[in-house]
């Protein structure tokens, strides 16, 4: 550790000495802390940028709800406010945003103890999913057609509005479409309309629909929102070119795998050879972290300690259960050392950032010190952010236009995730590996899931391995018989196919 402070921080020096790049890629940040410290370490080292990437991005969403009501953020949902929900190609219930809440707010309004009435679910999507398998009325949809169910559920819905239409393609699941358009506007602010898509051109649309319905405020809450994903895919695009040019003389990366995760990992790997000085603070050697300079390990969660703003006004302290087991050192520690900050440890750093900030926010308690106490026995305080007036601004006919049609012919593919497996980055983790798939029942393998038809025309059997390509990879693995999935299209789960993660992952 001590050669490692000595040499990284001359590495920073040297950089700011000749007005170089120093960049801190890192996956979404909801601590507000870790974000103020950011900013401290970019005043000490200027030329210091964050970029935010995800591995399974919402950059779309994000850049649409900048276009309809100038705030790059998801919104939170209330699913049990819907009596009529329409979902083109999420799954909420397993790995949209925030699965967790979802699955028991939808949970509420779909038991008839003490009401006779549960809340009606419409799901358009390309492979069978925990979502689809529980709704009420589910259509087959390739991937390329979710686009053009969204703008004809638009058309449907604005006519009954008596709002201008917009051009649409035309989708295989026209009756569908109109069934969920007319319960939608026989129950206006109180659906919901969701979409998986990340085209922020299709996310516009939904924008466009849950305004017609009056659904802000009610089920769709922009002013409270998720700050689960804050990842650009444009700003990584761009720091990825400009690594490949050997501009960047600095970089840390921090909760993520980009060798592993980033579509084109090999890009990345080139450009990271062009890095002045790369820093992992990864816990594991993994696909990106033994491609780095220096490997400062970060503590696990439940030996740090952190905060978290996971929605806009709700605010979570996070203390170390135990003791670290190795020689690790929290990330937010390091970057004190190196920056030379006046702080004893990243502990007094929360607490006077709490001061800074979120004491203000309160007023009924008097002393900071009894703020902070409370805070820290319930774990959680809370603020009402103020309600925004949210004009729907978003130009739909220009989104309309922009939406490839799909094709009529040809096959799909879908990539998706699984509710054990997620994105992999757990993916060492045996239990996970054995939980059955909660569609598939299949555990251990990934697989190309296709419908039994589509496999017979093909003259594939069950376990036949096959060879798929798309773009410039290929991928080898089992068919799996799948019932749900659409003609014309195969699904396949990422997560799979580490190579430095430990053995079981291997």
């Amino acid at each position: 550790w001590a050669t490692a402070d000595k040499e990284i921080k001359a590495k920073l020096e040297a950089a700011v000495a000749k007005n170089g790049k120093i960049r801190i890629l890192t996956a979404t940040v909801v601590s507000p802390s870790t974000k103020a410290l950011f900013a401290e370490f970019a005043a000490k080292y200027p030329g210091t940028e964050v970029v935010t990437y995800d591995a399974v991005s919402f950059a779309g969403t994000l850049k649409a709800n900048e276009q309809s009501f100038g705030k790059a953020a998801l919104p939170t949902y209330r699913f049990d406010n819907a009596d009529v929900i329409v979902s083109v190609g999420a799954d909420f219930l397993s790995n949209w945003i925030n699965p967790t809440e979802h699955a028991r707010q939808y949970a509420a309004n779909r038991k008839l103890f003490g009401k006779k009435t549960m809340s009606r679910h419409y799901q358009f999507e390309a492979t069978l999913s925990v979502t689809g398998s529980n709704a009420d009325h589910r259509y087959k949809v390739k991937p390329g057609q979710y686009g053009s169910v969204v703008a004809a559920l638009y058309n449907k819905v604005a006519s009954l509005a008596g709002a201008t239409s917009i051009s649409a393609g035309n989708t295989s699941v026209d009756d569908g479409i109109s069934k969920a358009a007319r319960d939608l506007w026989n129950s206006k602010g109180r659906s919901v309309v969701v979409c998986g898509s990340n085209d922020s051109a299709v996310q516009v649309l939904i924008n466009g629909i849950n305004t017609l319905l009056g659904n802000y405020g009610s089920t769709v809450n922009i002013d409270m929102h998720s700050n689960l994903r804050q990842g650009s895919d444009e700003k990584m695009a761009a720091l990825v070119a400009e690594m490949a040019s050997g501009a960047v003389d600095v970089l840390f990366m921090y909760n993520v795998n980009p060798a592993y995760t980033y579509p084109d990992a090999a890009a990345f790997k080139a450009a990271l050879k062009k890095v002045g000085t790369s820093v992992s603070f990864a816990g594991t050697e993994d696909e990106s972290a033994s491609e780095a300079n220096y490997i400062c390990p970060d503590h696990h969660y439940l030996e740090s300690w952190n905060d978290a703003e996971p929605v806009k006004g709700m605010f979570s302290l996070g203390q170390p259960v135990i003791r670290p087991l190795f020689k690790t050192r929290q990330m937010q520690d390091s970057l004190i050392q190196w920056a030379g900050l006046p702080y004893q440890d990243y502990l007094t750093f929360i607490q006077g950032n709490w001061n800074k900030s979120m004491y203000g926010m309160q007023t009924g308690i008097s002393s900071y010190d009894a703020f902070w106490t409370k805070s820290l026995q319930e774990g959680v305080f809370e603020t009402a952010p103020a309600a925004g007036v949210n004009v729907f601004a978003g130009d739909v006919a220009a989104a309309a236009s922009s939406i490839v049609k799909s094709k009529t012919d040809g096959l799909e593919l879908v990539i998706y995730e699984k509710t054990g497996i997620g994105n992999g980055n757990q993916a060492n983790n045996p239990w996970l590996q054995e939980l059955p798939d909660p569609v598939s029942k299949v555990c251990w393998d990934n697989y190309f899931a296709m419908s039994p038809a589509f496999a017979k025309a093909q003259g594939f059997s069950q376990g036949n391995v096959i060879e798929v390509k798309a773009g410039n990879k290929t991928v080898k693995g089992p068919v799996y018989l799948q019932p749900g999935v659409a003609d014309q299209t195969i699904a396949i789960a990422i997560g799979y196919g580490r190579t430095k993660a430990g053995k079981a992952a291997d």
